[in-house]
């Protein structure tokens, strides 16, 4: 029996694998093209470039990462293949950029103060918009988002309409009720809760304020469920995305995907 068990304990290490969700997604991003939004939000416009990927996200409390192919350019047919990976460290968040079409990486330490001055300045988690700032607190408050009673449904799932306007962005997000569609949003934020705790240990008030506003989200996505479908509009860039959920599920993430091919060459960025 025992050189069975020790068989097993073998087995079990050398397929290492770590507990996480799958998202996959397909995302259209359209620079000067919001025409392409109907109602209020449109503002005839040419299009000045667009591209089509396929993503996939994998998710934990302490890794994410992203896989993306470009399938379409501005018209032109790619099939451009990249991996974005996110590790919480001790130091700040270790990143690894893979480009696999030319098997290169690149490695960067990003510490977690630069992680939350980000998050500031986009004013968003989980693709949900929160204001956030020095001057003013985190919150994602009734005022900045309203339910239209519209629903649709998406893929799977029936999903209901919602209008977001915060700063100079319009979103507009369709959201449903999904056991693994909510917990896989309320695992990447709770992954960058712990980001964010770690780079405002200094700053007990601003991390207050974080704290209230992952609370808010947090009960939003109990309550009402989590996006299936998001449309983001910058009014002054008119950069329009839009976002689909295509599947979600629980998955055994290989520790194999938390760093980048042994085969592949390192790009050393001069400091």
């Amino acid at each position: 029996m025992r050189w069975v068990l020790t068989l097993l304990i073998l087995i079990t290490f050398s397929s290492y694998a770590v507990e996480g969700y799958l998202i996959e997604k397909i995302v259209e991003v359209r620079y000067a093209g919001v025409k392409h939004i109907t109602g209020k939000f449109g503002a005839c416009l040419p299009d000045a470039g667009s591209q089509l990927k396929e993503v996939k996200d994998f998710v934990t409390e302490n890794a994410f990462i992203r896989e993306e192919k470009v399938i379409e350019s501005s018209g032109e047919v790619l099939r451009a293949r990249s991996t974005s990976i996110g590790l919480l460290s001790k130091e700040g968040i270790i990143t690894y950029y893979v480009d696999h079409d030319r098997k290169l990486f690149r490695r960067l330490l990003i510490p977690y103060k630069h992680f939350v001055n980000q998050l500031i300045l986009e004013g968003e988690f989980l693709s949900l918009p929160v204001l956030c700032n020095y001057e003013k607190r985190c919150s994602l408050n009734k005022s900045f988002y309203k339910f239209t009673g519209r629903e649709e449904k998406i893929v799977k799932w029936k999903a209901k309409e919602v209008v977001f306007t915060v700063r100079t962005e319009k979103f507009v997000a369709w959201i449903a009720k999904d056991k693994d569609l909510e917990e896989a949003n309320l695992t990447i934020l709770r992954l960058q809760i712990k980001a964010v705790e770690r780079g405002l240990r200094e700053n007990r008030d601003l991390l207050n304020l974080y704290n209230d506003a992952f609370q808010e989200l947090q009960s939003f996505i109990k309550e009402h469920g989590a996006p299936v479908r998001m449309l983001k509009v910058d009014t002054r860039s008119y950069r329009f995305v839009k976002e689909t959920v295509k599947r979600v599920e629980r998955i055994n993430i290989p520790e194999s995907m938390f760093k980048p091919p042994k085969d592949y060459e390192e790009i050393k960025l001069p400091i």
